[in-house]
């Protein structure tokens, strides 16, 4: 059986429309699923549409009663949970989509009432066309939302949480926006990058001009020219924006690596944790304070960027728990 189908075979098809990492390798057309792993095939034919005569053994309608009961419950379980609503509705679309495949017939794609999602995870990339001809480039661990109902005529929003690379079409007269959890970008039709983790906003434009603004805040917006960057490190503080010191450095991760030019290093190995799903703390803090410059950190090999971020600063980087690395000076 594939390796890549093994970590999925122990989990129902809710927590596999929940899961990012399933929904980006389940949307590739040459992934390989056993005629065995019911689970997986059938969460993977939700996310890419089935119909009717496939091989489904449906419910009977007390089952379907019962449920969709189930589902009506955990929603509410959810909405109860102090959580953002733009990050709570993915979760309730993804377990929606499972009675989908229960209550309806037809056609199974997974767009709920409340939004379409695309995303992915760790060390992943997805590139994707929006309806107008829009190309996105969704970085690792991120996910990119269409509105319920799709779009309005006057605008083509998007909500996004993560990192993306975005060319947009043109169209004077109805704007592309792409909304953070702390900032909008307004633009008719240009080339730019959003990073939006652990609280930051970064917003670097390759081509064109985008407006930021900055909603919920007295902060005036932002007009940014090619290779000009604005960054938000903390909400309701003033953005820095300037132009770029090395503008390849925003854009590396779209062609496989990452670069870093004089970054501390505390920051380095959160961008390496944010694309491959891990957690690297420095033992010592003295060691957050060095600066590491490097054009060549793999975004698809743990291990080797792991290798190469050790002989960079001489260090030496240690597994300790799952998915947690312990940083140390090398002896």
């Amino acid at each position: 059986m594939p390796e890549q189908v093994n970590k999925f075979l122990t989990k129902d098809v809710d927590q596999l429309l929940e899961n990012p990492e399933f929904r980006a390798w389940a949307r590739r057309p040459d992934a390989i699923v056993p005629a065995e792993a019911g689970n997986v095939r059938q969460a993977r034919m939700l996310l890419r549409g089935l119909s009717a005569d496939n091989n489904i053994n449906l419910p009977s309608k007390p089952e379907k009663e019962a449920d969709f009961a189930a589902l009506m419950a955990k929603i509410e379980e959810l909405k109860a949970k102090p959580a953002p609503v733009r990050r709570l509705w993915p979760r309730i679309a993804a377990i929606a989509a499972t009675v989908l495949l229960l209550l309806a017939g037809g056609t199974f794609l997974l767009r709920s009432s409340a939004a379409t999602i695309y995303a992915t995870g760790n060390a992943e990339h997805l590139d994707i066309t929006l309806p107008d001809g829009t190309m996105v480039t969704l970085n690792a661990n991120s996910t990119l939302e269409l509105p319920n109902g799709g779009w309005s005529a006057a605008e083509r929003l998007v909500a996004l949480e993560g990192e993306a690379f975005f060319d947009v079409a043109k169209n004077p007269d109805r704007p592309f926006l792409v909304s953070t959890n702390d900032a909008k970008v307004r633009v008719l039709g240009t080339r730019f990058n959003v990073r939006e983790r652990r609280g930051s906003t970064r917003i670097f434009l390759e081509e064109g001009e985008v407006n930021v603004g900055w909603p919920g805040t007295e902060i005036p917006d932002v007009r940014l020219l090619p290779n000009e960057v604005v960054t938000l490190t903390e909400r309701g503080t003033q953005p820095l924006h300037a132009p770029a010191s090395k503008p390849s450095r925003h854009l590396a991760w779209k062609n496989g690596h990452l670069e870093f030019d004089r970054l501390p290093l505390v920051e380095a190995l959160n961008e390496l944790g944010d694309i491959y799903g891990v957690e690297l703390n420095c033992a010592d803090a003295n060691l957050e304070k060095l600066e590491i410059s490097s054009a060549g950190i793999p975004v698809d090999d743990l291990k080797l960027a792991l290798r190469l971020m050790e002989k960079a600063l001489d260090l030496r980087i240690e597994g300790h728990e799952s998915n947690v690395y312990k940083v140390f000076a090398a002896e």
